[in-house]
Protein backbone atom coordinates (compact mmCIF):
# COMPACT_ATOMS: atom_id res chain seq x y z
CA UNK A 1 0.00 0.00 0.00
CA UNK A 2 1.05 3.57 -0.44
CA UNK A 3 0.84 4.67 2.79
CA UNK A 4 3.51 2.28 3.85
CA UNK A 5 6.10 3.74 1.99
CA UNK A 6 8.40 5.82 3.89
CA UNK A 7 9.11 9.28 2.54
CA UNK A 8 12.77 8.34 1.86
CA UNK A 9 11.89 6.60 -1.22
CA UNK A 10 11.05 9.65 -2.56
CA UNK A 11 13.72 11.33 -4.97
CA UNK A 12 15.91 13.99 -3.44
CA UNK A 13 14.82 13.52 -0.02
CA UNK A 14 17.66 12.56 2.19
CA UNK A 15 18.14 12.36 5.78
CA UNK A 16 18.25 15.63 7.07
CA UNK A 17 15.10 16.57 5.03
CA UNK A 18 13.08 13.69 6.24
CA UNK A 19 13.99 14.66 9.69
CA UNK A 20 12.70 18.06 9.01
CA UNK A 21 9.42 16.19 7.87
CA UNK A 22 9.31 14.04 10.45
CA UNK A 23 8.86 16.99 13.03
CA UNK A 24 5.75 18.30 10.81
CA UNK A 25 4.37 14.38 11.39
CA UNK A 26 4.82 13.64 7.53
CA UNK A 27 6.44 9.75 7.21
CA UNK A 28 4.98 7.97 4.54
CA UNK A 29 3.94 9.21 0.85
CA UNK A 30 0.61 9.74 1.90
CA UNK A 31 1.31 12.36 4.56
CA UNK A 32 3.43 14.37 2.27
CA UNK A 33 0.45 14.41 -0.66
CA UNK A 34 -2.18 15.74 2.33
CA UNK A 35 0.08 18.15 3.58
CA UNK A 36 -1.37 21.09 1.90
CA UNK A 37 -0.46 24.80 1.25
CA UNK A 38 -1.56 27.49 3.77
CA UNK A 39 -4.23 28.61 1.15
CA UNK A 40 -5.69 26.75 -1.27
CA UNK A 41 -9.60 25.68 -2.66
CA UNK A 42 -11.36 22.23 -1.99
CA UNK A 43 -13.55 21.95 -4.68
CA UNK A 44 -16.17 20.07 -3.02
CA UNK A 45 -19.79 20.61 -1.58
CA UNK A 46 -19.57 21.13 1.99
CA UNK A 47 -22.38 20.16 4.85
CA UNK A 48 -25.38 22.08 5.14
CA UNK A 49 -24.53 22.36 8.99
CA UNK A 50 -21.62 24.63 8.09
CA UNK A 51 -22.65 28.09 8.07
CA UNK A 52 -20.40 30.96 8.60
CA UNK A 53 -19.67 33.02 11.25
CA UNK A 54 -22.33 30.39 13.00
CA UNK A 55 -20.76 28.55 16.51
CA UNK A 56 -22.04 24.85 15.93
CA UNK A 57 -20.67 20.95 16.88
CA UNK A 58 -20.16 18.55 14.45
CA UNK A 59 -19.14 14.83 14.39
CA UNK A 60 -17.02 12.02 12.42
CA UNK A 61 -13.24 11.68 12.98
CA UNK A 62 -10.05 12.79 11.59
CA UNK A 63 -9.08 12.44 7.99
CA UNK A 64 -5.25 13.26 8.34
CA UNK A 65 -2.35 13.13 10.81
CA UNK A 66 -2.39 16.67 12.28
CA UNK A 67 0.40 19.31 11.55
CA UNK A 68 1.75 21.15 14.59
CA UNK A 69 2.94 24.80 13.25
CA UNK A 70 5.14 26.30 16.21
CA UNK A 71 4.03 29.67 17.05
CA UNK A 72 5.26 30.53 20.62
CA UNK A 73 6.53 28.69 23.34
CA UNK A 74 4.45 25.29 24.03
CA UNK A 75 1.54 27.25 21.54
CA UNK A 76 1.27 25.85 18.03
CA UNK A 77 -1.40 26.16 15.16
CA UNK A 78 -2.76 22.09 14.54
CA UNK A 79 -4.09 21.16 11.04
CA UNK A 80 -6.04 18.85 9.99
CA UNK A 81 -8.64 17.12 8.23
CA UNK A 82 -11.71 15.70 9.49
CA UNK A 83 -14.58 13.44 8.15
CA UNK A 84 -18.03 14.80 8.69
CA UNK A 85 -21.16 13.03 7.17
CA UNK A 86 -18.62 11.94 4.11
CA UNK A 87 -17.28 15.24 3.81
CA UNK A 88 -13.69 16.64 3.90
CA UNK A 89 -12.98 19.49 5.71
CA UNK A 90 -10.02 21.65 6.76
CA UNK A 91 -9.74 22.70 10.53
CA UNK A 92 -7.44 25.20 12.43
CA UNK A 93 -7.28 25.15 15.82
CA UNK A 94 -4.55 26.49 18.30
CA UNK A 95 -3.48 24.34 21.66
CA UNK A 96 0.10 22.63 23.34
CA UNK A 97 2.39 20.32 21.85
CA UNK A 98 0.56 17.88 24.31
CA UNK A 99 -2.27 17.42 21.82
CA UNK A 100 0.13 15.30 19.66
CA UNK A 101 -0.12 12.39 22.08
CA UNK A 102 -4.06 12.82 21.81
CA UNK A 103 -5.22 13.37 17.81
CA UNK A 104 -4.14 11.36 15.52
CA UNK A 105 -6.14 10.05 11.91
CA UNK A 106 -8.62 7.67 12.61
CA UNK A 107 -9.95 8.95 15.48
CA UNK A 108 -13.40 9.66 16.66
CA UNK A 109 -14.48 13.17 17.88
CA UNK A 110 -16.63 15.99 18.04
CA UNK A 111 -15.16 19.44 16.58
CA UNK A 112 -17.00 22.87 17.99
CA UNK A 113 -16.37 26.30 16.71
CA UNK A 114 -17.66 28.13 13.21
CA UNK A 115 -16.92 27.41 9.35
CA UNK A 116 -15.23 29.96 7.65
CA UNK A 117 -17.02 30.06 4.13
CA UNK A 118 -14.17 32.36 2.69
CA UNK A 119 -11.51 30.15 3.34
CA UNK A 120 -12.94 27.01 3.59
CA UNK A 121 -12.12 26.13 7.14
CA UNK A 122 -13.38 25.19 9.66
CA UNK A 123 -12.01 27.17 13.00
CA UNK A 124 -11.96 24.87 15.90
CA UNK A 125 -12.25 25.82 19.91
CA UNK A 126 -13.30 22.72 21.48
CA UNK A 127 -12.01 19.22 20.92
CA UNK A 128 -13.59 15.88 22.80
CA UNK A 129 -14.23 12.40 22.77
CA UNK A 130 -17.99 11.62 20.67
CA UNK A 131 -18.70 9.02 23.02
CA UNK A 132 -17.28 10.76 26.66
CA UNK A 133 -19.76 13.45 24.86
CA UNK A 134 -23.25 11.46 24.30
CA UNK A 135 -22.69 9.77 27.72
CA UNK A 136 -22.54 13.13 29.21
CA UNK A 137 -25.55 14.95 27.23
CA UNK A 138 -27.53 11.61 27.83
CA UNK A 139 -27.06 11.42 31.78
CA UNK A 140 -28.05 15.58 32.01
CA UNK A 141 -30.53 15.21 29.48
CA UNK A 142 -32.39 13.36 32.39
CA UNK A 143 -32.39 16.61 34.67
CA UNK A 144 -33.48 18.91 32.36
CA UNK A 145 -30.17 19.91 30.95
CA UNK A 146 -29.54 20.12 27.37
CA UNK A 147 -26.38 21.75 26.19
CA UNK A 148 -23.27 20.43 27.72
CA UNK A 149 -19.57 21.05 26.24
CA UNK A 150 -16.48 19.64 27.71
CA UNK A 151 -13.77 21.53 28.55
CA UNK A 152 -11.34 18.72 29.05
CA UNK A 153 -11.29 15.02 28.71
CA UNK A 154 -9.73 12.66 30.80
CA UNK A 155 -8.24 9.36 28.86
CA UNK A 156 -5.52 6.90 28.84
CA UNK A 157 -3.04 9.39 28.04
CA UNK A 158 -3.31 11.26 31.39
CA UNK A 159 -3.15 8.23 33.19
CA UNK A 160 0.61 8.05 34.55
CA UNK A 161 1.06 4.27 34.23
CA UNK A 162 -0.81 3.83 31.02
CA UNK A 163 0.89 2.48 27.80
CA UNK A 164 0.27 6.07 26.25
CA UNK A 165 0.91 8.00 29.39
CA UNK A 166 2.72 11.82 28.22
CA UNK A 167 4.05 11.89 31.60
CA UNK A 168 6.36 8.87 30.73
CA UNK A 169 6.84 9.88 26.92
CA UNK A 170 10.60 9.61 26.14
CA UNK A 171 11.53 7.45 29.64
CA UNK A 172 11.97 4.11 29.40
CA UNK A 173 9.60 1.20 30.57
CA UNK A 174 12.05 0.51 33.61
CA UNK A 175 11.68 3.44 35.08
CA UNK A 176 7.82 3.95 34.29
CA UNK A 177 7.81 0.66 36.58
CA UNK A 178 10.04 1.35 39.42
CA UNK A 179 7.57 4.71 39.62
CA UNK A 180 4.62 2.72 39.93
CA UNK A 181 5.83 -0.13 42.29
CA UNK A 182 6.67 2.73 44.53
CA UNK A 183 3.25 3.94 44.23
CA UNK A 184 1.61 1.08 44.62
CA UNK A 185 3.95 0.18 47.62
CA UNK A 186 3.26 3.25 49.99
CA UNK A 187 -0.35 4.11 48.11
CA UNK A 188 -1.40 0.33 49.94
CA UNK A 189 0.21 1.74 53.12
CA UNK A 190 -0.98 5.46 53.27
CA UNK A 191 -4.74 4.30 52.22
CA UNK A 192 -7.65 4.56 55.06
CA UNK A 193 -10.20 2.24 55.77
CA UNK A 194 -12.72 4.43 54.46
CA UNK A 195 -11.15 4.96 51.52
CA UNK A 196 -10.46 1.85 50.47
CA UNK A 197 -14.68 1.19 51.32
CA UNK A 198 -15.38 4.13 48.95
CA UNK A 199 -13.28 2.01 46.24
CA UNK A 200 -9.47 3.63 46.53
CA UNK A 201 -6.93 1.83 45.27
CA UNK A 202 -2.90 2.25 45.82
CA UNK A 203 -3.14 4.07 42.67
CA UNK A 204 -6.41 5.43 43.10
CA UNK A 205 -10.08 5.34 42.33
CA UNK A 206 -10.30 2.76 39.48
CA UNK A 207 -6.64 2.04 39.40
CA UNK A 208 -6.90 5.64 37.06
CA UNK A 209 -3.36 7.09 38.51
CA UNK A 210 -4.31 10.43 37.62
CA UNK A 211 -2.29 13.58 38.43
CA UNK A 212 -5.36 15.88 38.61
CA UNK A 213 -6.17 18.57 41.44
CA UNK A 214 -7.81 21.85 41.74
CA UNK A 215 -8.32 24.70 44.13
CA UNK A 216 -11.08 23.44 46.38
CA UNK A 217 -10.09 19.46 46.28
CA UNK A 218 -8.00 16.73 45.13
CA UNK A 219 -10.26 13.80 43.60
CA UNK A 220 -9.64 10.11 45.47
CA UNK A 221 -8.92 8.80 41.30
CA UNK A 222 -5.51 10.47 41.99
CA UNK A 223 -2.82 9.23 43.25
CA UNK A 224 -3.27 8.45 47.24
CA UNK A 225 0.56 9.51 47.68
CA UNK A 226 -0.39 13.13 46.26
CA UNK A 227 -3.68 13.64 49.26
CA UNK A 228 -3.47 10.72 51.29
CA UNK A 229 -2.51 11.70 55.51
CA UNK A 230 -2.53 8.65 57.03
CA UNK A 231 0.54 6.78 58.87
CA UNK A 232 1.78 10.17 59.21
CA UNK A 233 1.95 11.20 55.68
CA UNK A 234 2.27 14.67 54.42
CA UNK A 235 0.73 14.88 51.51
CA UNK A 236 1.30 17.41 48.68
CA UNK A 237 -2.36 18.59 47.76
CA UNK A 238 -4.18 17.34 50.45
CA UNK A 239 -8.09 15.48 50.24
CA UNK A 240 -11.32 16.71 51.89
CA UNK A 241 -14.21 13.95 52.15
CA UNK A 242 -16.84 14.92 51.00
CA UNK A 243 -19.60 15.56 53.56
CA UNK A 244 -23.17 14.29 52.36
CA UNK A 245 -26.92 15.45 54.46
CA UNK A 246 -29.45 12.30 54.68
CA UNK A 247 -32.54 12.46 57.06
CA UNK A 248 -30.24 14.80 59.48
CA UNK A 249 -27.30 12.84 59.58
CA UNK A 250 -23.98 14.07 58.32
CA UNK A 251 -21.73 11.01 56.18
CA UNK A 252 -18.08 11.67 56.37
CA UNK A 253 -16.65 9.24 53.80
CA UNK A 254 -18.13 6.61 54.17
CA UNK A 255 -19.86 6.94 57.52
CA UNK A 256 -22.94 8.55 58.58
CA UNK A 257 -22.18 10.48 62.23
Amino acid sequence: MVNDYDISIVKGIGKKIKEKLNEKNIYNVVDLLYYFPKKYDIFEENPNLLRSEEYTVIKGNLDSNPVFIKKRRNSYSIIFYFNCYGNRIKCITFGADYLKYKLHKGINCALYGRYNSIYKEFLVTKIFLTDFETKIECDYKINGVNNVIACIVMDDTSKVFSDSSIVFQGYSPELKEQAKRMCEYYGDRILSNEDKKSGATPLGYGDCGYLLGAYYNTPNNTLPIIWSEENLWYPIFKRYNKKYVSDNKIRLGGQYV
